[in-house]
């Protein structure tokens, strides 16, 4: 018996839900994929019956991701399936046209509360730290070499989902009710939008929703009989940071009619987890330059005169606060991982096969995208 974890991630979910991942599965894992359906499969199957809506899979944004999977792969899925509105990476990104002469929220924002300037290179000119320095000390900037970032509470994310009337307003709205969301969920940016008249807009970036899952693989060359599974289960509301933060009971279970034929992969649901990752938040690639720097080179300024790209035939010049640049970043940006774990998880302890009793021990992780 050779058992390992896999995590499936976005889109992937819903599709394993509607029996639609089988063959990309059965490709990654090898042989026929059985999912267990336990309380954390009737969980995630409950949230997907409530919340999920039908889109085209081939055209939808919403397409699920994976460098393991090749295109050939995600292209014979589904059509037309039932799937989380914001539960994948390609629907991570949403924008919102923004006012910054207007504090008025979720229309316009006021920078002084906690958002944290970010200088970087422009995607129209070559843009050096000089080049940057000398600007900033004659109190002027490009529009499109800054942006503005911070973490957005839960109510500052609803407002602007259910301002704009998006469809990811209920998803959101359903994790809350359930237990809140985590400080770092909703991560903002504010950037200049090089495109058509131009102007600022807001970018919000949701984590995405993982599925932990043990796959339990016969590699003999007979069926073998699954007596009994011991998994530890912690039950909680909610958010928490910690996997086994709750106190865990044990629980013997038994699977099906408990025959693993060869080649057979049993795939058992352990956890529900959201996370965010540094390399799918977009924006300006950063020139760094430390706050102290930043605050030598600003002075004493107060207002920055802001110049929207004269490439794009723009050339407008409108002040802007310069405490959004001098500000520490104490709400910390998106490092290597964000990772929040969400309702019931279980972790296997033993499996017993044949009735001998086999140890299951953590394995390194893999997953659907090799991370």
């Amino acid at each position: 018996m050779k058992t390992w974890y896999f995590a499936i991630r976005g889109d992937g979910i819903a599709l394993l839900l509607q029996g639609e991942l089988d063959q990309a599965l059965g490709k990654l894992l090898g042989g026929k994929p059985i999912v267990w359906r336990n309380d954390v499969y009737r969980a995630v199957a409950a949230m997907h019956s409530q919340l999920s809506r039908r889109s085209n899979v081939l055209e939808s944004w919403q397409v699920f991701v994976s460098a393991s999977l090749d295109p050939n792969d995600v292209a014979g899925l589904a059509r037309n399936a039932q799937l989380l509105p914001g539960a994948a990476w390609d629907a991570r990104e949403l924008d919102f046209d923004i006012d910054l002469s207007s504090r008025d929220w979720p229309t316009g924002v006021d920078l002084s509360a906690g958002w944290v300037g970010v200088i970087g290179e422009s995607a129209l000119r070559l843009t050096t730290p000089e080049g940057l320095r000398s600007r900033l000390s004659e109190g002027r900037i490009y529009a499109d070499e800054v942006q503005f970032e911070r973490w957005l509470s839960c109510q500052e994310a609803l407002q602007l989902l259910n301002h704009a009337g998006s469809r990811l307003k209920d998803y959101f709205r359903f994790l809350a009710e359930k237990g809140g969301c985590p400080r770092k969920f909703f991560f903002a940016r504010i950037l200049w939008n090089p495109c058509g008249s131009g102007g600022w807009f807001l970018s919000l970036t949701p984590p995405v929703l993982g599925l932990r899952i043990l796959v339990v693989e016969n590699v003999a060359k007979e069926p073998v009989a699954i007596t009994k599974l011991v998994m530890r289960a912690t039950r909680r509301d909610g958010f928490d940071e910690m996997l086994e933060r709750q106190p865990a009971r044990q629980r013997p279970a038994t699977v099906g009619d408990g025959i693993l034929r060869p080649e057979d992969r049993l795939i058992i649901p352990l956890y529900m987890f959201f996370e965010h990752r540094k390399e799918t938040v977009g924006g300006l690639k950063r020139i760094e330059m430390s706050r102290d720097e930043l605050r030598g080179v600003l002075g004493s300024r107060d207002e920055l005169q802001v110049i929207e790209p004269p490439e794009l035939g723009h050339g407008r010049v409108f002040p802007l606060s310069a405490a959004a640049l001098k500000r520490e970043d104490v709400s910390g940006p998106i490092d290597e991982k964000v990772v929040y774990y969400f309702g019931q998880t279980q972790v296997a302890e033993s499996v017993s096969i044949d009735g001998a009793k086999q140890e299951i021990r953590p394995l390194a992780w893999i997953s659907t995208d090799r991370n």
